[in-house]
């Protein structure tokens, strides 16, 4: 297979055009009906659209423009394209007097909670959109994407609030993230179709305003509200020896950041794991502390992955799964010794590790990453990890 950049150029399209086609039919049934019928009748499934493709379009457009003469067979690229353009166009950069204005217009009778509690706040509410400087205001949806910037403002306050995980602060931001608390059952559609994940979001009570926003305004916006925040270093030794990354995964700009954010954060939370257990329970602890089929995955993988194939062994932890943190946490004898004082309750950090698996899985397996992605991977990474006192 040739391995020329062209080449590795024309794989990533037609990566991005498999993932990004589920999109194309809920798009051409919107086009097809009439334009004001579908501002009054499909303005949520509209919204999840935007959620759902501002960003593989933007890794899209990434990609043929670094790669002028890449052929482009696919008449569904173009169409989505141009739809993403058309979408676009709906979003002006107001300003500030204006967007004030709004806000004070509103009905306070159906303001959500992330907006009540601004009502005292304005200095705050005028710093947030003076920081704006890429269109972010939908002309057809303006009380939504107010009230969508705002609810980031409002996870990024939570966010640093002290302690990470304060009971009540977790509360508050399932106003706007959903409730996780319970087990989930994750059908497996949502790891290949981000039409239907972002579905799944929206059922578990995401708010589809937080990232209804054209790529470089949601962005700026959990920039600006720090709910995204500079990737920790790698802790040596707990993360992988290699990226693993696929060359034809070079046009997946999004998912491969998202892909190192997470390796980050891994290496951190084990690195974690390990240290306390270790100052708790003893150099023992996975012996001690660790169910036994658990220990035997892990020395198996280890086995072959460092034995196998010649590379450095590390520590045992760094060969558990994702779903392995979430059940040495909350082990009976492990919350009550080592993890209750730094998360104070079981269901809130099981929640936090519940809404980071679908990105985690999709990253691993170079899916494309959506806004919904996005928002769930900055806001769950960043309050983890200052729980754990890791800085960003």
């Amino acid at each position: 297979m040739p391995d020329d950049p062209l080449s590795r150029a024309i794989r990533a399209s037609e990566a991005l055009q498999r993932q990004i086609e589920p999109l194309s039919a809920q798009i051409q049934l919107l086009q097809s009906s009439d334009w004001i019928n579908r501002l009054i009748q499909d303005a949520d499934r509209t919204q999840t659209l935007m959620s759902a493709t501002f960003g593989p379009l933007e890794d899209l457009r990434r990609t043929l423009r670094l790669n002028p003469t890449l052929p482009d067979a696919a008449g569904v690229l173009r169409g989505l394209r141009g739809w993403g353009v058309e979408m676009e166009k709906q979003f002006f950069l107001p300003t500030v007097s204006d967007a004030l204005n709004l806000f004070k217009r509103l009905d306070l009778g159906e303001t959500t909670a992330a907006v009540s509690s601004y009502l005292d706040y304005e200095g705050q509410l005028r710093t947030a959109i003076e920081a704006m400087t890429t269109p972010w205001l939908n002309r057809q949806n303006q009380y939504r994407s107010l009230v969508g910037l705002l609810g980031l403002q409002h996870i990024g306050a939570e966010l640093h609030s002290k302690p990470a995980f304060d009971v009540e602060a977790a509360a508050r931001l399932r106003h706007h993230l959903g409730d996780w608390r319970a087990k989930i059952a994750y059908p497996s559609e949502i790891f290949q179709d981000p039409l239907i994940r972002s579905g799944f979001y929206r059922e578990r009570g995401l708010n589809p305003d937080l990232t209804c926003f054209p790529a470089a305004a949601f962005g700026q916006a959990i920039q600006n509200a720090r709910v995204r925040s500079v990737p920790p270093p790698r802790v040596r030794g707990y993360g992988p020896t290699g990226d693993g990354r696929r060359e034809e995964e070079e046009g997946f700009q999004r998912t491969n950041a998202a892909h190192d954010c997470l390796q980050r954060f891994e290496s951190q939370f084990r690195a974690f794991i390990d240290r306390l257990m270790t100052r708790v329970v003893g150099k023992d602890w996975i012996k001690r502390r660790v169910p036994g089929d658990m220990r035997r995955r892990w020395s198996e993988r280890r086995r072959a992955e460092a034995r196998g194939r010649g590379e450095e062994e590390r520590p045992l932890i760094a060969y558990a799964n994702f779903t392995d943190y979430e059940s040495i946490i909350v082990r009976k004898d492990n919350w009550n010794g080592v993890f209750a004082p730094l998360f104070l309750r079981k269901s809130s950090v099981q929640e936090s590790l519940r809404r980071l698996y679908p990105v985690r899985n999709c990253t691993m397996h170079c899916r494309i990453i959506t806004h919904d992605d996005e928002l769930y991977l900055h806001a769950e990474t960043t309050r983890l990890l200052r729980a754990i006192e890791v800085k960003t």
